[in-house]
């Protein structure tokens, strides 16, 4: 799954499967939230790989 937020138009588009994210605690609206969410934070802290972001938290 690919997910492509445009912070501009406030528009989310999903590729590929959605199935994983069924049954998981939050619904469908809720993770496109998310997403959102962390885009912004990645622009606004200018993290060009969020990969590599989340790897060196660990």
């Amino acid at each position: 799954m690919k997910v492509l937020v445009d912070l501009v138009t406030d528009t989310v588009s999903v590729e590929g499967s959605v199935d994983e994210l069924e049954g998981l605690a939050m619904d469908y609206d809720s993770y496109i939230d998310m997403f959102k969410s962390q885009a912004a934070f990645f622009v606004a802290n200018q993290i060009s790989d969020p990969e590599k972001y989340y790897d060196e938290l660990t």
